[in-house]
């Protein structure tokens, strides 16, 4: 993506993503728009998500989860 604070983040969680598999897609993968499509476009583009075992984490809990692992 253009953003470079999801750049930045990117980065930094393919080293210290717990847990280990952490799958990183950018916006507009078609497995991302496949995993996110129950959301509206806007929320959608609006932050970063983790959705693990059919849970949703958005905006800062999708980092914490990311890279801490809870």
């Amino acid at each position: 993506g253009d953003c470079r604070f999801c750049r930045a983040f990117a980065h930094v969680a393919r080293r210290a993503a717990r847990p280990p598999g952490v799958r990183l897609l950018p916006f507009g993968h078609p497995e991302a728009e496949h995993a996110l499509a129950f959301l509206p476009e806007d929320d959608r583009y609006a932050s970063v998500h983790a959705l693990r075992d059919g849970r949703l984490y958005s905006a800062t809990n999708a980092i914490t989860y990311s890279v801490i692992g809870q």
